[in-house]
C-alpha cells in the first residue's frame, strides 16, 4: 500500500464529512449556522458553526474552506456527544437533569462515598496511589460533592470507561471527569481510529504544555535549515511573517522523550508582542501544519486577538488563572525563560515515522502510551452515528489533580455564587452579606458580567448592574446601607471601563459617585443637587434621586431572573435556555435509544 502524504490522514473528504453531520442533525431538526469565517493568509481558513438560537458554538480550522467547515463540524459532534456544553458550560433544570430517568448517560452508575472508595475501581486506585499517604480520602471526596451545582440521586454518579490495558471497565465520577479533564481528550472523527488519534494527540499537546509552564522548562528552536526541508510548512511560515514586523519561531517540544509535541511562537516585534500555539501528532509535519493552522483560527493576522505584551520579569498575578486561559483559549503569559537560548534539551531531528492509515498510527499511539507506564481508558460516545469518543491517560491527561483542595472549594464557592445570583429576591440581608463575602473572594477578571457567570446569553434585557460585577456588588452594598463600599465598587468600575477605553457612557456613574459621596456626608436633596449641578444636567440628578432615594426601586428587578420558569420569567425572549433545553433532552433522547455498551471498544478497534 502507497503510504499517504501528511495531508490525507483523514478517512472521508472533507465536503462528505460536512454533509453526513449535516444530515444527523437536520434529522434532529437542529439548524446551524455558520459564521466568522477568516482567511487573511492564503492557505489558512476558519470558521465557526453555530446551533441557532443558542449559545452552542464550535470551531474549526484547515488549509481550504472545505477541510475548516468539516474541522468545525466534527468538533461540535464532538462537543455535542460528550455532552461537554451542558456539562461543562450551562446549568440545566432539575426536570432537563432527569429527563429519560438518568442524570448524565444511561449507563450511569450510583454510588455513597464509602462504596466508591471501597470499590477498588481500577481509575480511583491509580489517582488515590497519587496522593500523599497522609491524605483523608474521604474527606477529600466529601469536599468534591459541592462541586455539583445539580441535585443527583446520590453521593457519586460515575460512567463507564473501558481500560485498553486490563481490558476491564472502570467507573469514573462524572464531577472528576468534567473538573480535572474538561475537554481534554474529547474527539471526533470519520473512523474511530481517526478520532482517536486526535484524542491522545491532543492530550500530549497539553500535557506538555502544561509541564513547560509549571517546570519551566525551555524547548529548543528548530533551526529553519531543518524546516526548509519541508516545501508546504516553509511556504506557510512565510505567508504569516510577510504580514508585518513579524517573527516565528517553532520549537521542539519532544521533552527529550519523542514526545510528538511543537509548538510555534508568533512574535510582533512593533509592540513587542507573542503568541503561543501548541499542537501534537506522531507525524512532525502534520503536528506543525496543524499548529499554524490552530495559530490564526479565528483570527486576523493583521489584528490577532490574544498577544501579550513581553515583559521581562513579569509578575503574573494569578497563574492558576494564567495557565487556564491558555488551556482553554490558547492566551496567556509564558515564563521568561521561555524565550532563552540555553536550553533544557538539544534538538534531534524527528523520528521519520512512516504509516499506511490511522489504524497504524493508532497502535502507534497506544505502544507509546503503555511504554511510558499508564493505562488509557476509552468512553465511546457516538450515539449520534459518528465516531466520537473521551480518552482519560490517569495520571497524564489531567488539567486539574484530583486532590487540588483549593479549586474544588473554590468551585463549590462559584456554585453558591450562581444560586444566590439566581435567587437574589428570596434571599435576607445576611445571604446578601455571604454573597458579597464570596463574590469579593472569588478570583473573576475584571469586566466580568453576571450574565457570564450564569452563561446567559442576554444583558440587553437586564438591570445596568447585570453588566459588570462591580456594579452588581455596588447595588447589594447599597441594599445593605454599607454607601462607602457602595462608592468604593462604582469607582472600580469607572477606572476599568476607561482603562478599556469607555469614556462618553461612564456620565452617569461618575454622577452616582459623587451623588454616594455627598450622601456620606449627609448633605440633603437640595444640597447635592446644588453641588453636582456644577458638573451634572439635572435631568441626570433626577433620575439618580428617583432610582436611589427609595432603594426598593433598584431592587424591584433584582428577582426578574426566574431560571427554568421561563413563562414567569421577563427575559425568556432573549434568553437561550429554552432552546439549550430542546437540545440537551434531544440528546439525551438519542442516547438513551442508543446506549453504547462500553466492553466493545476494543472490538470497534480491532
Amino acid at each position: 500500500m502507497k503510504s499517504p502524504s501528511y495531508l490525507e490522514f483523514k478517512d472521508d473528504k472533507p465536503l462528505n464529512t460536512i454533509n453526513k453531520i449535516r444530515n444527523i442533525l437536520c434529522s434532529m431538526e437542529i439548524m446551524t449556522v455558520e459564521k466568522n469565517w477568516e482567511n487573511s493568509v492564503n492557505g489558512f481558513y476558519s470558521v465557526s458553526v453555530y446551533i441557532e438560537g443558542t449559545n452552542i458554538a464550535s470551531n474549526g480550522k484547515g488549509k481550504t474552506s472545505e477541510f475548516a467547515l468539516a474541522s468545525a463540524y466534527g468538533e461540535l459532534m464532538e462537543r455535542l456527544q460528550n455532552m461537554a456544553y451542558f456539562r461543562l458550560s450551562y446549568d440545566m433544570s432539575d426536570e432537563d437533569y432527569k429527563h429519560n430517568d438518568f442524570y448524565y448517560a444511561p449507563d450511569e452508575k450510583y454510588f455513597t462515598i464509602k462504596e466508591y472508595i471501597n470499590s477498588e475501581d481500577k481509575w480511583f486506585t491509580i489517582q488515590r496511589n497519587l496522593l500523599d499517604k497522609k491524605t483523608d480520602v474521604t474527606f477529600l471526596m466529601k469536599k468534591w460533592l459541592e462541586v455539583s451545582y445539580e441535585n443527583t440521586p446520590c453521593e457519586i454518579v460515575t460512567i463507564p470507561y473501558y481500560d485498553l490495558n486490563s481490558k476491564d471497565v472502570c467507573n469514573i465520577p462524572i464531577k472528576m471527569i468534567s473538573k480535572m479533564y474538561m475537554s481534554n481528550g474529547m474527539c471526533a472523527g470519520n473512523t474511530p481510529e481517526e478520532a482517536l488519534v486526535q484524542g491522545i494527540s491532543e492530550i500530549f499537546e497539553r500535557a506538555v504544555n502544561i509541564d513547560i509552564i509549571v517546570n519551566r522548562i525551555v524547548p529548543p528552536t528548530i533551526p529553519f535549515e531543518y524546516l526548509n526541508k519541508y516545501k508546504n510548512i516553509k511556504e506557510k511560515i512565510e505567508r504569516i511573517k510577510s504580514n508585518g514586523n513579524l517573527n516565528l519561531l517553532v520549537k521542539d517540544c519532544s521533552m527529550d522523550k519523542n514526545y510528538p509535541v511543537v509548538a510555534v511562537i508568533l512574535i510582533n516585534k512593533d509592540d513587542q508582542s507573542y503568541f503561543v500555539k501548541f499542537g501534537a501528532h506522531p507525524v512532525f509535519e502534520l503536528a506543525l501544519d496543524r499548529t499554524l493552522n490552530e495559530l490564526l483560527q479565528g483570527q486576523n493576522i493583521k489584528n490577532m486577538m490574544g498577544m501579550k505584551k513581553f515583559s521581562y520579569k513579569k509578575n503574573i498575578k494569578n497563574k492558576e488563572n494564567n495557565l487556564m486561559g491558555i488551556l482553554q483559549n490558547g492566551s496567556g503569559y509564558y515564563p521568561d525563560n521561555f524565550f532563552k537560548e540555553n536550553f533544557s534539551y538539544k534538538f534531534k531531528e524527528p523520528k521519520k515515522l512512516s504509516f499506511n492509515n490511522n489504524k497504524e498510527i493508532l497502535d502507534y499511539l497506544i505502544a507509546f502510551v503503555k511504554k511510558m507506564g499508564y493505562s488509557i481508558m476509552v468512553r465511546n460516545e457516538s450515539f449520534l452515528q459518528f465516531p466520537t469518543y473521551h480518552v482519560i491517560i490517569p495520571g497524564f491527561s489531567e488539567i486539574e489533580k484530583f486532590n487540588d483542595l483549593h479549586s474544588i472549594v473554590s468551585y463549590g464557592d462559584y456554585n453558591m455564587i450562581k444560586r444566590y445570583i439566581r435567587n437574589l429576591y428570596k434571599i435576607d440581608e445576611d445571604g446578601v452579606k455571604q454573597l458579597l463575602c464570596m463574590l469579593n473572594g472569588f478570583k473573576l477578571g475584571k469586566g466580568t458580567s453576571v450574565s457570564s457567570i450564569l452563561n446567559l446569553s442576554t444583558e440587553d434585557s437586564l438591570p445596568w448592574y447585570y453588566s459588570d460585577l462591580d456594579l452588581y456588588k455596588a447595588v447589594l452594598y447599597y441594599k445593605l446601607k454599607e454607601y462607602s463600599n457602595c462608592k468604593k465598587a462604582i469607582e472600580k468600575f469607572i477606572d476599568f471601563a476607561l482603562k478599556i477605553g469607555l469614556k462618553n457612557e461612564l456620565i452617569y456613574f461618575k454622577c452616582l459617585r459623587d451623588y454616594l459621596g455627598c450622601k456620606l456626608e449627609k448633605m440633603n436633596n437640595e444640597d447635592i443637587e446644588n453641588v453636582l449641578g456644577n458638573f451634572y444636567e439635572k435631568i441626570l440628578i433626577h433620575n439618580i434621586f428617583i432610582t436611589f432615594e427609595k432603594k426598593e426601586r433598584i431592587f424591584e428587578n433584582l428577582g426578574e431572573l426566574k431560571c427554568w420558569n421561563c413563562s414567569k420569567c421577563d427575559i425568556k425572549k432573549s434568553c437561550s435556555y429554552s432552546n439549550h433545553s430542546i437540545i440537551y433532552r434531544k440528546l439525551k433522547d438519542a442516547q438513551k435509544n442508543n446506549n453504547i455498551d462500553q466492553n466493545k471498544i476494543e472490538e470497534i478497534l480491532i
